[in-house]
């Protein structure tokens, strides 16, 4: 496997229903944010609820294309 592979992608444009990014979208406190990614693209608004040990935690999981070792995650991030 090369540096180059990809073994997990999300755009979060056209999401299909059984899709990482529609899991997303239907946890509380993340919206899809149609044109708001980079170039335009839809993205995803996470909105961070605190309470008294900080803010709520927004987590999930998927399954990767095969078994890894080691991975990078690597996503662009706007803050308002």
């Amino acid at each position: 496997m090369t540096s180059e592979s990809v073994l997990f992608f999300e755009d979060f444009s056209d999401l299909a229903p059984e899709s990482f990014g529609q899991h997303l979208v239907n946890k509380d406190n993340i919206t899809l944010a149609k044109g708001a990614g980079k170039d335009g693209s839809d993205a995803i608004e996470v909105s961070f609820v605190g309470y008294e040990r900080g803010s709520e935690r927004v987590v999930s999981e998927t399954s990767l294309s095969q078994k890894v070792t080691e991975a990078t995650l690597s996503f662009d991030v706007k803050f308002d």
